[in-house]
């Protein structure tokens, strides 16, 4: 807090800044700063367990002309959600858990010197966790501790992140999200081909074109479908297209029987 106070005093005896900036600017650019240390790059893919809402359509498929992709159900541990995806960068195939979210605003409370895990050890020592007279502080002993205390900070550290992805405004509760979460720790994912993750074919089950989605764009799909069907051996696909039952006031998916052969 020394350190902080002495910076705004320097700040106020410079007429420079404050033809740019207020204080206010200064301490908000400084939480700002402090949230970018204590987090690093978070890329996100984003899934439904519905497809029946219409807002989602109107909303995400550019007002009822894209298409919904329907995944298999891969339900492991404790009833999750998991999808198998292949990494770009070293090819490798795992499964990856589909986090639900929380509709409700993220009140968890984070302990800034706990979570600046995006550090290089040698800046943390230097610039955050010794004083000038070489005094250590006690956050840094929970870094530098056994293996059974390191532990226990990077199990919290990392729930600290999952709590931050996980949530959103209540408003949004409809959309019924689930998210795939990858966390650039090491910077490897920069590039943005370095984020295209390949699913396996045969774990998408069906194709959900929207009801004003053009004959043309259809076509192309079908036909794509049809090619990799032949190409891994599978001799049935669903295709489905959203329709409102004006009987039963509903927004729901109808099947079309459509020979992929």
């Amino acid at each position: 807090m020394e350190t902080i106070l002495k910076c705004t005093t320097t700040l106020r005896q410079t007429s420079i800044y404050f033809n740019k900036f207020n204080l206010n600017d200064f301490n908000l650019k400084y939480i700002q700063a402090l949230r970018k240390l204590s987090s690093c790059k978070i890329y996100i893919a984003c899934f439904s367990e519905e497809c029946s809402n219409v807002a989602l359509w109107g909303y995400y498929a550019n007002n009822h002309t894209g298409v919904c992709l329907k995944f298999k159900d891969f339900i492991k541990d404790n009833g999750n959600l998991y999808l198998k995806l292949k990494n770009p960068i070293n090819n490798e195939i795992r499964d990856y858990k589909l986090n639900k979210v929380i509709y409700k605003p993220n009140d968890k409370e984070v302990n800034f010197f706990t979570n600046i895990g995006v550090l290089p050890m040698g800046i943390l020592t230097n610039n955050w966790y010794y004083d000038e007279n070489h005094n250590s502080s006690e956050y840094f002993l929970q870094m530098r501790g056994d293996k059974g205390i390191l532990d226990e900070w990077r199990k919290k550290y990392w729930d600290n992140i999952d709590n931050c992805i996980c949530y959103k405004l209540s408003d949004w509760k409809n959309e019924k999200e689930c998210r795939i979460s990858l966390v650039d720790t090491f910077h490897r994912f920069k590039d943005e081909n370095s984020r295209v993750f390949n699913y396996d074919f045969n774990d998408l089950e069906a194709i959900i074109f929207g009801m004003r989605t053009p004959i043309k764009e259809r076509m192309k799909i079908i036909n794509i479908i049809r090619k990799k069907c032949k190409e891994n051996n599978r001799d049935s696909f669903d295709f489905y297209e959203m329709k409102y039952d004006d009987v039963n006031f509903e927004f729901k998916p109808h099947k079309l029987y459509i020979n992929i052969k």
